[in-house]
């Protein structure tokens, strides 16, 4: 299978993961293509996105510990971190904070 495939909304497989909170299967595609870690869907989501604002944060610290950009542009500008903070997601914001 093409973990580089995109569906009809322009997301990977590690977004569909992301979405889902399944962290084992993310770290998975993540070896199988690291530079798919911030790639953008239609609505400009990238999987850490995708994992925040579906309230999974164990998931999403994983993906910022897989290397996945806590800053990186979403709709209107808005990044990971933003929505963390918007949310309370206290153990995000560290991980992001940490990356740098």
């Amino acid at each position: 299978a093409d973990v580089g495939a995109r569906n009809a909304y322009s997301a990977v497989p590690l977004h569909l993961a992301a979405t889902n909170g399944h962290t084992e299967t993310a770290a998975l595609l993540h070896t199988l293509s690291p530079s798919l870690i911030d790639a953008h869907d239609a609505s400009l989501h990238t999987p850490l996105h995708r994992a925040v604002l579906r309230d999974h944060p164990k998931h999403a610290r994983s993906l910022v510990v897989m290397g996945a950009d806590g800053c990186a542009k979403g709709p209107m500008g808005y990044t990971p971190l933003h929505y963390a903070a918007r949310m309370g997601l206290v153990e995000v914001i560290s991980a992001i904070v940490k990356q740098g």
